[in-house]
């Protein structure tokens, strides 16, 4: 595992309710939650996410290294969705980064 705990998770709980919220992705409610209860500093903090609302979240917080995950695999676990790179285009999302391994990200942070 990653070694968080429970309370080191933000989640939106609204997913199944049609409510509108400000913690759905691709609004950036839940960086803003991270922000305040850890004293982030977002210009020099990093995301990485595997989906364009993960990139539009991490572009509207001003998240200063934004890394975009394409589609790959993990010892034969793929993982991303195919569709994701091609809306990253279309979209003209603008990540600092985009990756094609995790172990990519080595070299950058």
């Amino acid at each position: 595992g990653l070694g968080l705990r429970r309370g080191q998770i933000f989640e939106c709980l609204h997913k199944n309710n049609p409510v509108e919220c400000a913690c759905r992705k691709p609004k950036p409610g839940l960086i803003f939650m991270a922000k305040g209860l850890y004293n982030l500093d977002l210009q020099n903090s990093w995301i990485i996410g595997d989906s364009c609302s993960d990139i539009e979240a991490a572009i509207s917080a001003e998240v200063g290294n934004v890394i975009f995950l394409k589609r790959s695999s993990i010892k034969g676990v793929r993982i991303g969705n195919e569709n994701e790179e091609r809306k990253n285009r279309e979209m003209r999302l603008c990540p600092k980064y985009e990756i094609n391994d995790l172990t990519e990200i080595i070299g950058l942070i």
